[in-house]
């Protein structure tokens, strides 16, 4: 088992590249393969109250914050 972790801002239909972490090569047992994941988003179709609460709150973190000048 290989742990891959998704950078923030990984869009849909991304490849990642597990390298060489895979079996080795038949008759090569120095040389191991890459494993390549394809980053897919599953959205929901609906969204319990509570669901859509905490997605418009994220929403809210990411807006850039004003402040007045004195």
């Amino acid at each position: 088992m290989v742990d891959l972790k998704i950078p923030s801002g990984t869009q849909l239909n991304t490849t990642l590249v597990v390298a060489r972490k895979l079996e080795p090569v038949l008759n090569k047992s120095n040389m191991r393969g890459d494993q390549l994941v394809r980053v897919q988003v599953e959205i929901p179709k609906r969204l319990s109250n509570k669901e859509r609460k905490l997605i418009e709150d994220l929403a809210d973190l990411s807006k850039p914050k004003i402040t007045s000048r004195r």
